[in-house]
């Protein structure tokens, strides 16, 4: 097993972890959404390590581009939970602005 390969397993087993322990609080906290953009966040990331798992078996296109973009937009979404959760909405759609700009 390349090092590659055991640093993006680590990645995807903790993510994950991380991923249905705040979609078990979520779910038992009737949905509020300040823990859905969390949540959301959360599992975006989970996506982008599992496509950063599979690098060697994806063409070189997407394997280059879909997991970073991912990544981006895990971070812009974990940007917008912490802003709601300070109370405090973003002016702009942050979201696709970063993902446009990355792409």
């Amino acid at each position: 097993m390349q090092p590659a390969t055991a640093f993006y397993l680590a990645n995807v087993l903790i993510t994950t972890v991380l991923a249905v322990v705040m979609t078990h609080h979520w779910l038992r906290r009737e949905r509020q959404p300040v823990v859905r953009d969390w949540v959301a966040a959360a599992w975006v990331l989970v996506i982008a390590d599992v496509l950063f798992l599979l690098r060697p078996e994806l063409p070189h296109w997407l394997s280059r581009t879909l997991p970073t973009l991912l990544v981006t937009a895990g971070l812009a979404v974990l940007y917008c939970a912490t802003k709601r959760t300070g109370e405090r909405v973003p002016r702009y759609p942050i979201v696709p602005i970063l993902l446009l700009a990355h792409g």
